[in-house]
């Protein structure tokens, strides 16, 4: 779900980009939302591969993880 998540909101900012339509009133919000997107699903995808490594301090490491994916959980819908 995570790697979906990557792709999905990777492809939207590179549109937005690319098209040179990010600046517009109606994009972005979505470009916003996008963008908090990319930054959730990168912290899901870090979780999982330390979350089968032998890593030391692993519990700090993805207890932090999990506060800053909250983070940007919550932040998406405020830059609206």
């Amino acid at each position: 779900m995570a790697t979906l998540s990557v792709i999905g909101s990777s492809s939207l900012i590179a549109y937005a980009v690319f098209q040179n339509i990010q600046k517009s009133p109606e994009i972005r919000p979505l470009f916003y939302l996008s963008f908090c997107d990319l930054l959730l699903g990168l912290c899901w995808l870090t979780e999982t591969l330390l979350y089968g490594a032998s890593v030391a301090n692993k519990d700090i490491i993805c207890y932090n993880l999990q506060a800053v994916g909250q983070f940007w959980r919550l932040e998406g819908p405020r830059l609206r």
